[in-house]
């Protein structure tokens, strides 16, 4: 599953853009152009294990009293969020997923349920290269993190608390390649990033800005 449309943003300065950008409090404030341009660069390739119709990501909806998921329609939501890094304000962006549930018979019994989904960011640091990209469940379980191997010195352990999960560093050819992620059925948990260019024939998915699911009718 990859994003509708494509966008290359190599060529252009992007750290150069990033950083003209900063308002007062040094946060990259861009404009909605700039900022199409890189959702649908980053957009990831999601390779997602189908076994029933729990296993499609699609368009959250209202089905009579509850929420449900039209996975007729495959959807992505999309939100920007800012962090520090090295004490200075950098941009993420998110992608979200949502599954119509968790189940089949290799979820853990006491994980199924109605609904599911993943998150997936990108935090951009003043040069533009992402240097993490960390994964959660939507309901907040199984946070693991991919970063730059070049960007990381050290893994800082704290006591009495649970250390950071690290499967993998972010592949070699990415940026230069879109982000592909592997996804098995039913659980939704992640299984391996490579980077790669866009199967041809994949399906679709449309970005929808998350700020739709607050006004959902």
């Amino acid at each position: 599953m990859a994003p509708l449309e494509n966008r290359n943003f190599f060529g252009r300065n992007l750290s150069e853009i990033l950083r003209s950008a900063k308002d007062g409090l040094g946060i990259p404030r861009l404009a909605e152009e700039v900022k199409k341009d890189l959702l649908l660069h980053f957009a990831p390739i999601f390779y997602q294990d189908v076994a029933a119709p729990y296993d499609w990501p699609g368009e959250v909806v209202w089905d009579e009293d509850r929420v449900s998921i039209n996975t007729q329609k495959p959807t992505v939501y999309y939100y920007f969020s800012f962090a520090f890094f090295k004490g200075e304000p950098v941009l993420q962006i998110n992608y979200v997923t949502w599954y119509l549930e968790r189940k089949g018979p290799d979820t853990p019994w006491i994980k199924r349920d109605h609904l599911d989904g993943l998150t997936v960011r990108f935090t951009l640091p003043p040069d533009g290269e992402p240097f993490m990209v960390d994964i959660i469940n939507n309901c907040g379980s199984h946070h693991f993190f991919v970063p730059n191997e070049k960007s990381v010195k050290q893994q800082i352990f704290k006591p009495l608390q649970p250390d950071a999960f690290v499967p993998q560093w972010l592949p070699d050819l990415f940026p230069q390649k879109r982000l592909g992620i592997r996804i098995n059925s039913g659980w939704h948990q992640v299984q391996r990033i490579r980077a790669e260019n866009t199967p041809s024939g994949a399906i679709t998915y449309k970005l929808s800005p998350y700020t739709v699911l607050e006004i959902t009718p």
